[in-house]
């Protein structure tokens, strides 16, 4: 049964990193495909105006590249502004005026998580949560006992079908190839199933790196034990998967800036070609910032000789992939439709796994930039060779 859209959208935040580089732009793009034509009321303690707001979310579209003097028009003639604490109950008092009419506005936290229960709580006490929704950015707490605090925060005021934890990666298209089923509950069902059956991380499972210079970095102490980078080895717990190690790596400053998933095939037990310490065989998936699929096999080399040379069936698609996630992910909150967007059942199966090494005092690993970690990393992965290394994307040949 289709759900009544939103009738406005509450930024708090708005004067903040994340309203800049992500949710204005997407805003502007919902305007400009005629997808939005609600109020949108930016909160902030900034002691700003109205056209303060404006100029900034004008400055915020500028920088993602050509602006639609229209659509920008009418995204200017959609902006509201309340100025106030967070902590102040007038700050809502006068949310609740700028709402005006609004029966179902959506309430978009772009700021820190230690806000929301304070945010959440005062929406309850104005009257502003009535018939509306919210979307909590993450973090989603900081461990387990935390996001289960912060959920009853929610809870208290908004029902679970108002609310929407917000992972952006989750609102990219190539994320969303392949679902079950249509319905929206399917696909959140299958998440939390397969992070409840994830194993809590073994301490010895994983590897922190920290690369060279970043304690030298504006704002960073001296002796900071911030990791840049992480290695992590895991094990899902179920008939399907049982016996088949998981690596995930993550790390700023390394020499390819992607999101590729690589899965390697167990070789047969017979060596066609009479060759031992072959590449295996390998499935790839690229998501970002180009999308492909791959095919990676050993094949018979042409001519007479039996030997083997190693081929890759590649599949592309070109960057240019439509709808940007945060347009995406806004448009669906204001829906009503949370098949992209966390549950909470999921959300504290993802703390419980990282729950071991959350608390991890050990220095990080160094590494030097424009590699790919600390070579600790690589007595996770059991097979020689170590992790995957990602290429770069091809670039386009000229026509």
């Amino acid at each position: 049964m289709a759900q009544a859209s939103s009738d406005a959208v509450v930024l708090f935040g708005a004067t903040g990193d994340l309203a800049y580089k992500k949710i204005f732009p997407a805003l502007m793009a919902m305007v400009k495909r005629g997808h939005l034509n609600a109020p949108i009321i930016g909160v902030a303690k900034a002691g700003w105006g109205l056209e303060q707001l404006r100029a900034r979310a004008k400055e915020s579209v500028e920088a993602q590249g050509s602006v639609d003097p229209v659509a920008f028009d009418k995204l200017a003639s959609l902006l509201r502004y309340a100025d106030g604490d967070y902590r102040d109950p007038a700050t809502f008092d006068l949310l609740r005026r700028t709402l005006g009419s609004a029966e179902r506005p959506l309430h978009y936290l772009a700021i820190p998580s230690s806000l929301f229960a304070t945010v959440v709580g005062h929406l309850g006490r104005s009257g502003c949560a009535r018939g509306g929704r919210v979307v909590a950015e993450k973090p989603f707490g900081h461990d387990l006992a935390s996001a289960q605090a912060l959920n009853r925060s929610l809870l208290a005021v908004f029902p679970e079908e108002a609310v929407f934890r917000i992972d952006h990666f989750l609102g990219r298209e190539p994320v969303q190839n392949a679902p079950s089923s249509g319905h929206p509950e399917t696909l959140r069902d299958e998440k939390a199933r397969v992070l409840q059956a994830i194993a809590p991380v073994d301490p010895q499972g994983y590897v922190r790196g920290q690369f060279r210079g970043y304690r030298d970095e504006r704002g960073v102490a001296a002796d900071s034990r911030v990791e840049t980078y992480a290695a992590v080895r895991l094990q899902i717990d179920n008939w399907r998967w049982a016996g088949v190690p998981f690596y995930i790596r993550a790390g700023k400053c390394l020499p390819v800036t992607c999101t590729e998933v690589f899965v390697e095939l167990k070789a047969p037990p017979y060596a066609a070609f009479g060759e031992s310490g072959a590449r295996p065989n390998y499935v790839r998936f690229r998501l970002g910032p180009d999308v492909a699929i791959a095919l990676g096999v050993r094949s018979k080399a042409p001519g007479e000789a039996v030997v083997g040379q190693d081929v890759e069936l590649l599949a592309t698609q070109g960057v240019d992939i439509g709808m940007g996630a945060y347009e995406r992910l806004l448009g669906d909150a204001m829906k009503g439709d949370a098949t992209l967007f966390a549950r909470e059942d999921a959300v504290e199966a993802e703390w419980r796994i990282v729950a071991p090494i959350l608390t991890s005092t050990e220095t990080p690993h160094e590494y030097q930039p424009g590699t790919w970690g600390p070579v600790e990393a690589d007595r996770l992965v059991e097979r020689p060779g170590g992790l995957h290394e990602p290429q770069a994307a091809p670039t386009k040949r000229a026509p």
